[in-house]
């Protein structure tokens, strides 16, 4: 059984447990920390005009909360106080992209790694070439490790649990799992 309450009347494509609670990301206005017994919100973080934020994650090696900047294919790096430290373009993001090459959608933390599902791995999915998949980068220095799940149709929501790594692939509405 579920029970469902709006704590949020926004948007929202990403929570994860933070503290005492959860944080969760806003596209219209910012990362929010939820109170579990209240349900109650709080700002945490702005975000900066144009982002389009989607998936965040803590990230133990740059100790950041990692956001993804989905319209801008960048990481934003929040400290623990929810000010941004860092605006990191990756892959072929640049500041002077006013389009996404690869649309992120989510970003997962394991073993020193950050992992970044994308509609396109090649950045040409608005071709429609939706050769989508999960992507590492070297959680510290944000240097490109490489593919480790191509052939993906919309990726979304990475995670691990016991050593595999789910996703949804969600165009053909599969959840995925593998090591």
């Amino acid at each position: 059984e579920v029970s469902q309450r709006k704590v949020l009347a926004s948007q929202c494509h990403g929570i994860i447990e933070w503290e005492s609670g959860q944080l969760l990301v806003s596209t219209d206005s910012g990362v929010y920390a939820v109170d579990p017994v209240t349900m109650e919100t709080r700002l945490f973080a702005a975000i900066p005009e144009g982002v389009r934020p989607h998936g965040l994650v803590w990230n133990p090696q740059r100790q950041r909360i990692n956001v993804v900047a989905n319209n801008k294919d960048a990481l934003l790096g929040f400290d623990t106080n929810g000010l941004l430290r860092d605006f990191d373009f990756v892959l072929r993001g640049e500041k002077s992209n006013s389009a996404a090459f690869h649309h992120l959608n989510d970003v997962a933390y394991d073993n020193d790694a950050l992992y970044l599902s994308m509609f396109s791995l090649t950045g040409s999915w608005k071709s429609g070439a939706y050769d989508g998949g999960v992507y590492a980068l070297d959680a510290e220095t944000l240097n490109p490790i490489g593919p480790v799940i191509q052939g993906a149709k919309m990726p979304h929501s990475i995670s691990f649990e016991d050593d595999q790594l789910w996703f949804c692939n969600s165009l053909p509405g599969m959840l995925t799992q593998g090591d």
